[in-house]
């Protein structure tokens, strides 16, 4: 099924609702992606992925036919590693090994892409199967991201 008709399948504010999610989610993910290249704190780029994985996985709940993601780590606000929270990114990424670094940053680059892909799925009027599939490998993404960051500057 196309996803403008399973989109006309659901009552209209639920429908509405899908495309909120989706528009949030992604729009959360490339400003968490610009913040990071703007060298903003890793806390808050860690709070915005965790946040786009909240609004991701509700679209997902609003499409059906699967269960819920499981949440993205975002504990830690306030906790005793809060401190390394205001860790600028560039700053964090000194102080990884080379290889975190490199994956964490390609990671964050191709969470980016694929909420592009996911935009232009949608926008295509896709098959909601690869729409889904789209949307399952960002939950999944979003899930490993912010659980790496958050075990970097919440120990």
């Amino acid at each position: 099924m196309q996803f403008r008709a399973a989109l006309d399948t659901l009552p209209p504010q639920d429908g509405e609702l899908l495309l909120n999610r989706l528009t949030l989610g992604c729009g959360r993910v490339a400003y968490a992606t610009r913040l990071a290249l703007g060298d903003a704190p890793v806390g808050a780029i860690l709070d915005l992925l965790a946040a786009a994985h909240g609004a991701l996985a509700g679209a997902e709940v609003t499409l059906g036919d699967g269960p819920p993601a499981t949440s993205a780590r975002r504990d830690g606000a306030g906790s005793a590693g809060a401190g390394l929270r205001m860790l600028r990114w560039a700053a964090l990424l000194t102080t990884r090994p080379a290889a975190e670094t490199a994956a964490l940053t390609a990671d964050l680059a191709a969470l980016a892409h694929q909420t592009r892909e996911l935009g232009r799925a949608v926008g295509a009027d896709a098959d909601t199967g690869h729409v889904r599939r789209h949307l399952d490998a960002i939950l999944a993404a979003l899930t490993d991201v912010c659980g790496r960051l958050a075990a970097a500057v919440e120990p």
